[in-house]
């Protein structure tokens, strides 16, 4: 059964069960009024009625029990998801603002070292690693040749260090990207 299935199968259970219920408490509040072989017959609907209802009390509870684990379930891997996404943006951001400002700032220093953090707590080491060790490393010396006074003699070394700054932080979008892909998904 599907899920919208399900929730439509208790609900009609519950209905049921609750009306059956209703009906024992009915007939028991005026078995005293009754005739004695309708009391006898009335009796024993109700005494049957009651043994149903404690049978299905407890796999009602289970059945709330068990709905209830996996929303919860669910709600744990969107809230990690939602983390995860969050620090993504967040790397997305750092990157793309070192590279139009051409200036890896304090503040986004600071954001990288927390963002690499986070990235060992919501993913992995290796993440939290590549992150600090790799990615931010190049955004920091790519920064840093941006921004250094180049002698005139030096502009041929400074443009193939430049160049190959360029192509590594050209691919680190799609490394992290490889690096943590795997864990980038709701389901676990």
């Amino acid at each position: 059964m599907s899920g919208r299935w399900q929730g439509i199968a208790f609900a009609v259970v519950a209905v049921v069960i609750a009306g059956g219920t209703a009906w024992a408490a009915y007939w028991m509040g005026f078995a005293g009024y009754l005739p004695s072989d309708a009391l006898v017959r009335a009796d024993r609907h109700v005494t049957g009625l009651l043994k149903a209802a404690a049978l299905f009390t407890p796999l009602f509870i289970l059945y709330l029990t068990w709905r209830n684990w996996l929303t919860a379930r669910h709600k744990i891997k969107v809230d990690l998801f939602d983390r995860r996404w969050g620090l993504w943006r967040e790397v997305e951001r750092i990157y793309s603002e070192t590279i139009e400002g051409r200036d890896f700032t304090r503040p986004l220093q600071l954001s990288a070292i927390h963002a690499s953090w986070q990235a060992q707590y919501l993913f992995s080491d290796a993440a939290g690693e590549y992150l600090r060790d790799r990615f931010f490393a190049d955004l920091n010396a790519w920064s840093q040749e941006m921004n250094r006074s180049i002698e005139p003699g030096d502009e041929v070394d400074w443009s193939k260090r430049v160049d190959e700054l360029n192509e590594r932080l050209g691919n680190h979008p799609f490394r992290f990207h490889e690096v943590v892909g795997q864990q980038m998904t709701i389901r676990e």
